[in-house]
């Protein structure tokens, strides 16, 4: 069923699958069929998401312009290959997953219109960024994961029927640096965003988001063991000062567990595991660190 003159825009930062669903689940009560005639399947709603070659027809359901959809989806990145764009931001493929699909439930309960935002599929995020309320991926009442490809209704849970509205959230924690670090990266708001890449060292504060989560995730796996995770993420607002002092704690450790480990050996052990990480800026940047130390 399609609708007649009813616009189903989407709301600030909505998910393409969550517009559709929630279009769908409005009109007819078996919103699987919509998605089967959409998009193939009835089990392919994430896959709207990336759907770049059935915008049209998409636009076409909902009633919108076909530009209005772009923030909701994950778009391919011309200028990086193996990048999505996802609204204002740029992340690796594998920086991104839709599932299990992520609810924050406290949220959910303060929408007019319960919805799925787009960013909540970020891996590294662990609480929504503006509110710093947990994302959840299981039913609180039966541990099922939540799918979009079992989805008959937004936020209801294939399993058991429970409504992630009516869920309780896990209570807040203080937050760690890490948390911090996404929370400000990914804010919905350009003027936090703006603030936080201004606390960055200047040759990172244009940076794209996948980057800076692989520098982030980086520093925390490479420096001592006995840093914490405020250690590594303090260094990368520092620079390449307390970048190489971390990394000169790594080496310094390296030696003490073998002390028949030379200096050379320790630092190419360092090199190699750099060489690994994804990101060619990220490497680069870490490589002319160590090499002046």
């Amino acid at each position: 069923m399609k609708p007649r003159g009813t616009k189903f825009a989407p709301l600030p930062g909505e998910s393409l699958p969550s517009l559709l669903l929630r279009a769908a689940s409005t009109l007819t009560p078996s919103p699987q069929h919509v998605v089967h005639d959409l998009l193939g399947n009835p089990e392919h709603l994430a896959s709207a998401a990336t759907r770049i070659d059935r915008m049209k027809e998409l636009a076409d359901y909902l009633n919108v312009a076909p530009s209005e959809l772009i923030p909701t989806m994950l778009v391919p990145d011309d200028n990086r290959p193996h990048h999505v764009r996802l609204g204002d931001f740029v992340f690796r493929w594998d920086q991104v997953r839709q599932t299990p699909v992520r609810f924050a439930f406290d949220l959910l309960r303060k929408d007019e219109h319960p919805y799925h935002r787009l960013v909540w599929s970020v891996c590294a995020l662990r609480r929504d960024p503006d509110t710093g309320t947990p994302l959840e991926d299981r039913c609180a009442f039966c541990s099922e994961h939540f799918r979009w490809s079992a989805a008959s209704a937004l936020a209801r849970c294939h399993g058991c029927g429970g409504e992630a509205t009516r869920m309780p959230a896990r209570p807040k924690v203080s937050d760690d640096a890490k948390a911090v670090f996404c929370a400000k990266l990914l804010s919905s708001s350009v003027r936090q965003r703006t603030g936080f890449r201004r606390s960055l060292p200047d040759d990172m504060a244009t940076w794209e988001e996948a980057d800076l989560l692989e520098m982030a995730d980086a520093l925390c796996d490479l420096g001592p063991s006995s840093a914490e995770e405020g250690d590594a993420l303090n260094a990368l607002y520092m620079g390449q000062g307390a970048i190489a002092s971390l990394f000169a704690g790594r080496l310094s450790e390296l030696r003490r567990q073998a002390p028949r480990m030379s200096s050379l050996v320790a630092f190419a052990n360092l090199a190699v595991r750099i060489n690994r990480l994804h990101s060619l800026r990220v490497r680069k940047h870490l490589a002319l660190v160590l090499e002046r130390l």
